[in-house]
């Protein structure tokens, strides 16, 4: 029997048939058996079940389910606590004690300038989602500020206004472009700012493609230089579809990440032009003359470092699980001499760079540096050497090429060099040898399957 509206079609003397049917509608609605109760309405009970649960039981077991939906909600700061026109922290704060620390609520805070006065800690609320829609801007200056449970952050626009202070953004990649970042390669010094405060308020950074100009050197080592940082950055997906541009003081590092351990970088490309040479590209190294701390577990996947280095393009030291992907390396020395770009990487033993000789592309240093590459080309142009080893133990590379016009070698061994393992690894160059050994301390050396 469905369940349908009743309609009395009958004589008044037939008006106790019509009572009758009723009675037999919700004796059916209180029935467990197949065909009647729930069934007979299509509604489900905890269990998913329709067919031995009455309409009265199955209500009472959904009822919480409905219950948790239905306190999962938006609430609008501005004018549920703010009167319409209160842009502040105590608006916000209302809100949040409002709603307390039970409640699924999103807190929409809606377009205007909202003042943070003074420093704020929300991660407790971490049944609030803060949603911040394009036009709102939170300004905290000089105040750290911690949301809540992973915010809800839309579009590129700038969201965040500040001086000193840190905004803390939990469990979400935080978007450069948020602290006012140019995609477009100009206003470099505020980029730079959105960049490194991107990098302060988030383990996870994602910058979107475009192309970013900076003046000032990134630091990775905010996130921490004791053996417990954590830092990815991401770009988006393709060839030099997210760059990072130099135009900073010469000699300076694009990117130091001394003492930052599980680092990680994805499809990103760092580059310098002829006018604004760099020091190094990448740093990776033991934090400070003395340290304790190395950048371990450092791992570059579709990274391209491009242009003027004076040391390096890329420069580990003391590391250990250095792993570079797909990645292309160039030090462009020579630009009378070449029409394109060449990479150079590099590893080394001291804290004093390029011992052995000046220009690597590559260079690796102390007897602790352990790394491979997968599939990477590094180009060299100039003096010095594509790829220095100097005290390297354990150095693998496994499929890309070296091209080195004008170098010492392709690879350059010194300080006791030992253990590595090159396999299909293609080698061009204006007539230098393959391997160069600066002493005879280098040794268990592996070569197959190499056009050398």
């Amino acid at each position: 029997m469905a369940f349908t509206k009743v309609t009395f079609t009958h004589p008044p003397d037939d008006l106790k048939t019509g009572f009758e049917r009723v009675n037999t509608l919700i004796d059916d609605l209180g029935a467990v058996t197949t065909g009647k109760g729930a069934s007979q309405i299509g509604l489900y009970d905890s269990a998913g079940n329709t067919t031995t649960t009455n309409v009265e039981d199955a209500i009472a077991e959904i009822y919480p389910q409905l219950h948790a939906i239905i306190q999962s909600y938006e609430v609008d700061a501005l004018h549920s606590y703010g009167g319409g026109t209160s842009f502040t922290q105590a608006t916000i704060q209302s809100a949040l004690t409002a709603i307390d620390t039970v409640n699924k609520v999103t807190l929409l805070l809606r377009p205007g300038t909202w003042v943070i006065s003074s420093n704020a800690d929300w991660s407790a609320y971490t049944n609030v989602t803060f949603k911040i829609v394009p036009g709102a801007v939170i300004s905290y200056s000089s105040y750290n500020v911690a949301l809540g449970a992973q915010p809800i952050i839309e579009g590129n626009s700038q969201h965040f206004v500040w001086t000193t202070g840190i905004m803390s953004i939990a469990n979400l990649p935080a978007n450069p472009m948020w602290w006012g970042a140019s995609n477009d390669k100009t206003n470099a010094s505020t980029t730079f700012k959105a960049i490194q405060a991107a990098i302060k308020s988030s383990s996870m950074v994602d910058i979107p493609a475009g192309n970013y100009v900076i003046d000032t050197s990134l630091d990775a080592t905010v996130r921490g230089n004791a053996g417990n940082s954590v830092l990815s950055i991401k770009g988006a997906k393709g060839y030099f579809t997210t760059t990072i541009w130099w135009e900073g003081a010469a000699g300076k590092n694009i990117l130091d990440c001394a003492g930052s351990r599980f680092f990680r970088m994805e499809s990103i490309a760092l580059k310098t032009d002829i006018s604004h040479p760099a020091g190094v590209g990448i740093l990776a190294s033991r934090y400070g003359a003395t340290g304790a701390n190395n950048s371990d577990d450092f791992y570059l996947n579709d990274v391209h470092v491009w242009g003027y280095f004076s040391k390096a393009a890329v420069y580990t030291m003391t590391s250990e699980g250095t792993t570079y992907l797909n990645c292309t390396f160039a030090n462009y020395l020579n630009p009378a001499a070449a029409p394109n770009l060449a990479y150079t990487l590099a590893r080394v033993k001291t804290n004093v760079l390029s011992v052995t000789s000046d220009y690597q592309t590559l260079t690796a240093y102390n007897g602790n540096t352990i790394g491979w590459l997968y599939g990477c080309h590094i180009y060299h142009h100039g003096t010095g050497t594509p790829i220095l080893l100097s005290g390297t133990e354990g150095f693998g590379m496994h499929g890309g090429f070296i091209y080195s016009f004008g170098g010492v070698s392709g690879i350059e061994l010194t300080g006791n060099t030992h253990n590595l393992d090159i396999q299909n690894v293609n080698y061009e160059s204006g007539g230098t040898h393959f391997l160069y050994f600066s002493d005879a301390a280098s040794y268990n050396i592996n070569i197959r399957l190499s056009n050398i």
